[in-house]
């Protein structure tokens, strides 16, 4: 009866330690400033799917459409502002995912506010110019993951970054962040290693930049260096955006190192995990040595 109490513990303290070694969830640098840290929720689609030309999409709840698959094999794409009538608001999971051509202009359209995660996953860019929206709010997990993407800008009036948006796009050498954005995975750019981030001075961008040692440039950058949309107002962008209180500041700094909610019980459960394994160790001994046998 010992001896398989013994072992199921064993059972349980291997199980504990592995759910801290192998977690999936990383850490996630986040703002917790008016609103940042809240990452939109999953729209709310109703049933049965709809296609208009090269696109697969879904209606919400609120009228509006989901772009869900691209059918196309296109080269130059522009996003329709709307399908079956309905404006169209976000970009869905996985939608580009499986494009089959290498994209030379990819031009997202007016009114979309989110890229969910694995938007664009994968998709061949070569050289392509990227032209974002100016009502881009959200760009979600892996969403650029893997992809070709060289140099491109974001709005001003995006909010958050996710995690591994931009992972293992390895080609991405220029990226413009607007002062508007508060928040940014973590691991946002990882092995991003030949990237530039271009912002405004004090900024959350500079600040996460220099955390992670990202070269970081001042300024509107130029377009040979990245692409920026022709009607980005810098000097607007910066008076209502760049400054971070010193507040803001000290939050970012204890952010770097902040843990996504539930980190912490994980942390806990590995390091339960590990003394209880280390206990059985004991005790096994014990009981063994006691049996006159040997582990």
């Amino acid at each position: 009866m010992l001896r398989r109490c013994l072992y199921l513990t064993l059972g349980l303290c291997l199980c504990l330690c592995l759910i801290m070694q192998f977690s999936p969830y990383p850490l996630v640098a986040r703002a917790d400033a008016d609103g940042a840290g809240e990452a939109p929720g999953p729209a709310r689609l109703l049933p049965g799917t709809h296609e208009e030309g090269d696109y697969t999409y879904q209606l919400t709840e609120g009228g509006d459409a989901v772009i869900t698959r691209y059918n196309g094999k296109e080269s130059f794409i522009a996003t329709p502002q709307t399908l079956g009538g309905h404006q169209v608001t976000e970009i869905g999971n996985s939608a580009f995912a499986n494009a089959k051509a290498t994209l030379r202009r990819l031009t997202i359209s007016e009114g979309v506010k989110i890229l969910r995660g694995k938007a664009l996953l994968g998709f061949s860019f070569g050289s392509a110019r990227v032209e974002l929206p100016s009502t881009l709010e959200y760009v979600g997990a892996d969403a650029f993951s893997g992809t070709g993407v060289e140099k491109m800008s974001f709005p001003d009036g995006l909010k958050v970054i996710e995690d591994r948006a931009f992972a293992d796009a390895i080609s991405i050498a220029g990226l413009y962040i607007p002062p508007s954005v508060h928040e940014i995975g973590k691991y946002a750019f990882m092995l991003c290693d030949s990237l530039t981030i271009y912002g405004a001075e004090g900024s959350y961008a500079q600040a996460f930049a220099e955390e992670n040692g990202i070269p970081f440039v001042v300024g509107l950058p130029t377009d040979e260096a990245v692409n920026v949309p022709p009607d980005t107002d810098i000097e607007a962008a910066m008076s209502r955006h760049y400054k971070l209180s010193p507040e803001d500041h000290a939050r970012l700094h204890s952010s770097s190192s902040a843990q996504p909610p539930g980190s912490d019980l994980l942390k806990w459960i590995g390091i339960s995990g590990w003394a209880l394994l280390a206990a059985f160790a004991v005790v096994s001994a014990l009981y063994f040595r006691k049996r006159g046998a040997t582990l």
